[in-house]
């Protein structure tokens, strides 16, 4: 009994310590799922300005003869968050601003944006690229989505997203599609911001999850250790209590045993007595 009461003392120490453990993974996992809910309005925005475009819209654009140059510059900024093929970087003028002629970079929309806007597949890509890798209905353009952002592409981009007069309102004025695809733009741009700060979160949140899980496995093989232990304590005091039992139904039987013996003894030595008086009286 005192070996399995250890058992069961050292089973209950390490699960009194594993849910310390976890109960405090659950609130740093908390705070950290925290600060990544504070990306997700980026995420959220870039979804609601896919939604913006349509086939049509495309269509209407691809089938202008020569865009204005703030609709082929926010091609070239969907054809990098794509990773797709773009033209060498080179200087050439461009009007962002109507009236207004500045040097800017030589754009990508005939050789390539165009081509690749009049496909099927173009626009589900544009859709699906703020979603997440798990919940994709199919694989992703070129593999691309929000999660392969990466600093490199944030560094094409920067360019273009700080060039003055390049804003969503002056997208809207050449289309409504081309504002859609801007505000698309600006908000992967804005949630790879917030994915610098959350990343270190998320790869500490998986280590935090990691430790739970292992704290949990522990946890679980000590409630079963020490359910053990309760058992081969519970098994012993049973069999304690039994073996009790008998030995006070064996003292119960000895004493019963002794009564009756004492009881004949003084029987025997009654009728000892009575046998001599009758002799006595006989002569």
């Amino acid at each position: 009994t005192l070996i399995a009461n250890e058992k069961k003392k050292k089973a209950g120490a390490i699960q009194e310590s594993c849910e310390s453990t976890a109960a405090q993974i659950d609130i740093e996992k908390a705070a950290a799922n925290k600060e990544l809910e504070a990306a997700m309005p980026f995420v959220e925005a870039a979804n609601e300005a896919a939604k913006r475009v349509t086939a049509k819209d495309l269509k209407d654009i691809a089938g202008l003869a020569d865009p204005p140059f703030v609709i082929k510059m926010t091609m070239d900024c969907v054809l990098l968050l794509l990773h797709a093929s773009v033209e060498p970087v080179a200087h050439a003028p461009g009007k962002i601003q109507k009236g207004s002629e500045t040097i800017f970079l030589v754009d990508s929309y005939k050789g390539h944006a165009k081509p690749l806007m009049i496909k099927p597949e173009f626009l589900n890509s544009v859709q699906m690229y703020a979603v997440k890798k798990e919940d994709l209905s199919e694989p992703a353009f070129h593999g691309r989505n929000k999660d392969s952002l990466n600093a490199e592409t944030i560094e094409f981009l920067d360019p273009y997203l700080r060039q003055e007069g390049f804003t969503e309102q002056r997208a809207f004025q050449c289309h409504q599609a081309c504002a859609g695809l801007f505000a698309w733009v600006s908000a992967m741009h804005s949630y790879h911001g917030a994915a610098l700060i959350v990343a270190p979160l998320l790869e500490q949140l998986n280590i935090k999850q990691s430790q739970y899980d292992a704290a949990m496995i522990k946890l679980n093989a000590a409630k079963a250790q020490s359910a053990a232990a309760q058992a081969e304590v519970d098994a012993l005091q049973a069999k304690f209590e039994e073996t009790s039992a008998q030995q006070q139904a064996l003292q119960k039987q000895a004493r019963d045993t002794q009564d009756k013996m004492t009881a004949a003894n003084n029987l025997i030595a009654s009728l000892a007595g009575e046998k001599t008086r009758w002799a006595q009286d006989a002569t």
